[in-house]
């Protein structure tokens, strides 16, 4: 196995410099043989001594009206739908890109997660400015003790506060290998610490023009243009945009950010993704930016540009542009007040400068590999006998093919305390070939999306109403299966367990097992055999669709590989309760009403109607239970998160394109103003490859289809792109206690109702809110 690296980097802002850096860093250790992973931790600060409480952030906005009047605007503008569709975007990029760990929500979750790395790197931004993160332990990889190397961490102070002095100096010390992005931070370090550190290049410079150009979209205009890239505006902002379109006359592109920044109407604004952020620097006659990356990649792809220092933010931020053009000799680019009429907006002259970026990047690549070496170097060297459980616990999906491609059966899915599925490996019979290596979804480099075709959505429902009522949404699912059905083909689907206390997947070609496929078991179901099923019925010449999460279809492309005769569908998913759940439910129902259950479904459409989501139970002595899924025990665990598997709670097959042919999930169309809306049920469907299109296109006379815009679909089901939010890992350890002690409905009364209520309380003030805003 390579040796794993964590990275630790701010990440997650939607901020292109943010983003591309954190890319960056993660490529350039892969780069060096190493896997990476950039550790998703949800935190700025970890104590409060210096950051402000949210009795003391409303205090201000209250005594400072227009301040706060601005905020609203900006949240305003983060509403706006092109807004919308950029953060999508860049949460697709995300998705696909960074290979995120399990989320992080404290110190605690960071050391679990690290105990899989062999060494960590942390870097860039402002990690490192105690006044900007409170001195937070968890960016100086406080968490673990083993090797830890700073790559270009930006400090961006003149002087370390005092108080934050003494940390600061333990911390840094604690590194084997020292670097910073600011020459100023580097003489900061060696005077606070006395330890030489290394003026490493801002890791979008480890890369040229040519690898970003890889990421970057084709040209978006094809006249000539200005760029504008603001993360503030101010008088100074207007005045330069004033005087570089006198000087240019021609069209100025504004990427805005900022409520008064979209407001000027002398730009063209423009929300875009991050493959369009470069772009439109790579095609821009001149970059006219106040961002520190802005500069960054206007000066990678050898741009004319010009800087306005910024008067909104704390005066040394400034610093880090400042050190930057000082050592490219680009010191003449920066205009403020004293400047601004006689600012020379002529050609930037990169004769010198880009020798200078050139070298300060290979000297860079340089530090980061020898470090890398040094901190490695005592890792025992890498062995071909490997198997699954090389990999770390907690990234496990529980798909099963492992088990299934094993040659010698030595690999078994065993059930823990909570029922969920975890290899487990026979050592003795193990052959050490790697092959369940090869068949594990953890490795994004074996599965594929379905890039094929163009991404075609819409909502629907079947036509026929009764057929509606028997499924979770709008019946799709069932439309699609009878359709293979009809071809001559199988369908492989969810099922619960003859007593409803868990779900495994079937293969059939039979229409009464269709019929118990349907509807949402909101468990993660057992495979057993299917994977190796469905393989010999492919190989046999079948055609075959599998339905399932997208963690699940994924497996099964990974596990059989490119075939015309397998099709996947899967679903919108939050995350599945653990089965321990569904069984204690279940057996609670029972208890209570002295009877075996015959029939369960938490989809059940009460008054024929979707919502509110109800459960129904039917048992032998005929009597039956209805109650509203919300207020459930059932329901209330699965939406804490307290009882699902820990993969689920940072999937990383939740983007797009996805990783089935089909993708489906439920969709309220009285929130999307659609045409003839089917109160019993309607789905959302997105068709990602030729296979799902030809398939769709086949049962359409089937359908009720009604338009719907991708960005809106997306901001009403977050969790199209979103995992469910991971709650802290001590109140997951504190529910399971309570659990084993007092079972499942004192548990919940205890941990959980005001919990929901009070959230449900607040949701519907902040949906109140954002409607008046809009």
């Amino acid at each position: 196995m390579k040796k794993k690296i964590g990275i630790v980097t701010l990440h997650s802002a939607i901020n292109y410099g943010v983003y591309l850096q954190a890319y960056a860093i993660k490529e350039a250790v892969k780069d060096n043989g190493y896997d990476a992973e950039i550790i998703h931790y949800t935190k700025r600060t970890e104590s409060s001594s210096a950051s402000q409480t949210k009795k003391n952030k409303t205090l201000s906005r209250l005594t400072h009206p227009f301040k706060t009047l601005e905020i609203i605007k900006n949240i305003k503008l983060k509403s706006d739908k092109g807004a919308v569709k950029r953060s999508n975007a860049f949460n697709d990029f995300a998705a696909y890109n960074f290979d995120l760990t399990a989320t992080c929500n404290n110190f605690d979750d960071a050391k679990r997660i690290g105990e899989k790395y062999d060494a960590f790197v942390c870097g860039s931004d402002q990690i490192w400015n105690p006044v900007h993160t409170n001195c937070n332990p968890y960016y100086f990889l406080q968490f673990t003790d083993k090797p830890k190397i700073a790559y270009a961490p930006s400090i961006s102070l003149r002087e370390i506060p005092e108080k934050f002095k003494k940390d600061f100096n333990d911390y840094v010390n604690s590194f084997e290998c020292l670097s910073v992005r600011e020459s100023s931070g580097a003489e900061l370090v060696e005077k606070e610490t006395g330890r030489k550190c290394f003026n490493a290049v801002d890791p979008t410079l480890l890369y040229d023009m040519n690898k970003w150009n890889e990421i970057a979209c084709e040209p978006i205009q094809k006249e000539e243009y200005v760029l504008c890239y603001f993360l503030s505006y101010s008088k100074t902002h207007e005045k330069v945009i004033d005087k570089i379109q006198k000087k240019f006359n021609v069209k100025i592109i504004s990427i805005p950010f900022n409520y008064k920044a979209s407001k000027n109407k002398k730009c063209e604004n423009y929300y875009a993704s991050i493959n369009e952020f470069l772009a439109f620097v790579r095609d821009a006659k001149f970059v006219l930016t106040d961002s520190f990356h802005g500069v960054a990649f206007s000066t990678n792809f050898r741009k004319d540009f010009a800087v306005i220092k910024r008067i909104d933010a704390h005066p040394d931020k400034h610093l880090r542009m400042k050190d930057y053009l000082e050592k490219t000799k680009l010191s003449d680019r920066i205009i403020t007040e004293k400047n601004i009429n006689d600012f020379d907006f002529s050609k930037v002259d990169y004769t010198e400068s880009g020798k200078i970026i050139k070298e300060w990047a290979n000297e860079s690549r340089k530090y980061l590999s020898d470090s890398l070496n040094q901190c490695l170097s005592n890792c025992e060297k890498e062995s071909n006998n490997k198997n699954i459980l090389d990999y770390f616990h907690d990234d496990c999906y529980g798909c099963s093919a492992c088990a299934s491609v094993c040659p010698v059966n030595a690999i078994s899915m065993e059930k823990n305390s909570k029922g969920f599925l975890y290899p487990y490996v026979d050592n003795e019979k193990c052959l050490h070939c790697g092959l369940c290596v090869t068949k594990c979804e953890i490795d994004k480099n074996n599965t594929r999306r379905c890039r094929d075709t163009h991404l075609i959505n819409y909502i629907a429902w079947i036509k026929d109403e009764k057929e509606i009522l028997k499924s979770s949404s709008g019946g799709i699912f069932y439309a699609i299966a009878k359709e293979i059905l009809n071809q001559g083909g199988y369908v492989c689907g969810a099922v619960y367990d003859d007593d409803f206390k868990g779900a495994h997947h079937i293969v059939s070609k039979e229409i009464e097992d269709i019929e118990k496929m349907r509807g949402s078991k909101y468990v993660q179901s057992d495979k057993r055999n299917v994977f190796n099923e469905i393989k010999s019925l492919i190989l046999e010449n079948n055609l075959v669709l599998f339905s399932g999460a997208p963690c699940e279809t994924a497996a099964i492309r990974t596990f059989v590989g490119d075939n015309n005769n397998l099709i996947t569908m899967s679903y919108i998913c939050h995350g599945p309760n653990s089965p321990e759940i569904l069984k204690s439910y279940v057996d609670d129902l029972e208890a209570k009403f002295n009877s075996k259950v015959t029939s369960f479904t938490t989809r059940y459409k009460n008054n024929e109607k979707v919502l509110p989501l109800h459960i129904k139970a039917e048992f032998e002595n005929e009597q039956e239970f209805i109650t509203e899924y919300p207020s459930s025990s059932f329901s209330r665990i699965f939406m804490s998160g307290y009882a699902m598997r820990n993969s689920c709670l940072n999937c990383k097959f939740k983007c797009f394109p996805p990783f089935s042919d089909i993708y489906v999930g439920d969709t309220h169309g009285k929130y999307l103003n659609v045409a003839n809306y089917c109160e019993k049920g309607a789905s959302y469907v997105f068709s990602a490859s030729k296979k799902g299109q030809e398939l769709l296109e086949a049962i359409n006379n089937d359908l009720n289809i009604a338009k719907a815009d991708f960005d809106i679909m997306i901001r009403n089901r977050n969790n199209i792109l979103f995992p469910a939010t991971a709650p802290e890992r001590s109140k997951c350890d504190a529910f399971w206690e309570e659990y084993e002690k007092e079972g499942l409905n004192k548990t919940v009364e205890k941990l959980l109702p005001a919990y929901q209520l009070n959230k449900g309380f607040k949701l519907k003030i902040k949906i109140f809110i954002k409607k008046i805003l809009k």
